[in-house]
């Protein structure tokens, strides 16, 4: 996931207010229609509902559904339902060889179509069964995995919390070396000299494109400016308008709104944290989950 040298766009005059994006320095600025938007509130977890939860599911079957659902992924295969209909007609006495039984031992092996045929499907139910088991206990191993929210009404701050409770608005810490369990927006990251912040730190990206060189994220300057405890985190306004959630890991578009007074910012790829990126080279960040 490189990121790219981008360039601000104006907004023009609409009847809904757009989303300002930053693009490529070879593509002219433009606007992101409404009904492209999603909305997460800083601090008001009360707005921030009807998005989809953090859980992941890479398992294809339950316990319910496997027999039903793989009998009907085997035999919308045309050959296998080519030798299904072939085998029925063997217990058929009118058509068949084999006395209306599904197989002969008097006979040559292709009146047997039906027993090899569910010999062939049962061992092919048994590997994909236990591929699916694993896929089961990844997705428990993942979905367990810890993270620290922040909590006004604790007097640390944060607590501890499962990768699949987290929910959009969440403002989230992560540590060195910890990897990040939903896109979010970078609020703030630890400065070695606070009376001069910079809001910088480095990700690592190899989880998504396979790199190893270490890419630069930037956390805005009206939000790690104010951010000189976790217990400010509670007092930070704001709100982010920016893309649903989709493949492109290169491109980000979206806006930040720190008050209803203050000037709306343009945000792209370098000041957010995507899924699966490993916080480096700085002690602990904060930031505001947008997807999950």
């Amino acid at each position: 996931m490189s990121s790219k040298k981008e360039s601000t766009g104006t907004s023009s005059s609409s009847p809904v207010k757009p989303v300002l994006v930053a693009l490529d320095q070879h593509t002219s600025s433009m606007e992101l229609p409404a009904s492209n938007l999603r909305v997460v509130y800083l601090n008001q977890p009360q707005k921030n509902i009807g998005f989809a939860g953090n859980q992941v599911v890479t398992a294809k079957y339950n316990a319910w559904t496997f027999v039903p659902a793989f009998c009907y992924e085997r035999f919308t295969q045309v050959s296998n339902f080519y030798f299904l209909l072939v085998g029925i007609g063997q217990v058929i006495p009118a058509i068949t060889s084999t006395f209306g039984l599904p197989y002969s031992w008097s006979v040559d092996i292709s009146n047997m179509i039906l027993l090899v045929l569910g010999l062939v499907l049962f061992v092919d139910a048994i590997f994909t069964g236990v591929e699916d088991f694993h896929r089961h206990a990844a997705d428990a191993v993942m979905n367990a995995r810890e993270t620290r929210v922040f909590d006004p009404t604790l007097p640390t701050s944060f607590r501890q919390t499962t990768w699949k409770d987290i929910v959009v608005g969440d403002v989230l810490q992560i540590k060195k070396y910890e990897a990040v369990p939903a896109d979010m927006l970078l609020l703030a990251v630890h400065e070695t000299d606070p009376s001069a912040p910079v809001g910088m730190c480095f990700i690592e990206t190899k989880s998504l494109d396979g790199e190893t060189n270490l890419k630069i994220r930037q956390a805005l300057p009206c939000t790690f400016a104010q951010l000189h405890d976790p217990a400010s985190i509670g007092h930070l306004p704001g709100r982010v308008a920016c893309e649903h959630p989709n493949h492109d890991v290169n491109n980000f578009m979206g806006r930040f709104e720190p008050g209803d007074d203050a000037s709306v910012i343009p945000l792209d790829l370098k000041n957010v944290v995507l899924r699966g990126c490993v916080i480096r080279n700085t002690p602990f960040v904060y930031g505001l989950v947008l997807n999950t």
